[in-house]
């Protein structure tokens, strides 16, 4: 801390961490301690919601990834794909992914109505 002596350096200078609510001053329209308690509280919950939301998109994205490549293989490498797997097994994994496609896009429809509801 300064003493009052002109040549002090700004580098001798110590910051104090005081705050408001550590002297017990209260601040018109401020918050109460137990409402910053509360809202650090819901941020802790909600923290644990969006990571398992986080979860879910990536698990959806890497899912639909997936679908469309396997569906580009199919068009794409038809001569080397058809030395491993039939024609009619080809149109099978083709069904089924855009089974998934689909199921992924009306998912993602459904959910942006819900919230808008």
């Amino acid at each position: 801390m300064l003493d009052g002596n002109i040549s002090d350096r700004l580098a001798d200078v110590h910051l104090m961490d005081i705050t408001p609510l550590s002297l017990g001053i209260s601040i018109k329209g401020s918050l109460s301690n137990e409402d910053v308690e509360r809202i650090i509280r819901d941020a802790a919950n909600k923290q644990d919601e969006d990571k398992k939301e986080r979860d879910r998109i990536l698990a959806r994205n890497n899912l639909e990834s997936y679908a469309h490549w396997i569906v580009v293989m199919i068009k794409e490498c038809t001569e080397s794909i058809k030395k491993i797997v039939e024609d009619k097994q080809q149109e099978q994994i083709k069904k089924r992914c855009d089974e998934v496609l689909y199921w992924l896009y009306k998912e993602q429809v459904d959910t942006t109505f819900d919230c808008l509801r």
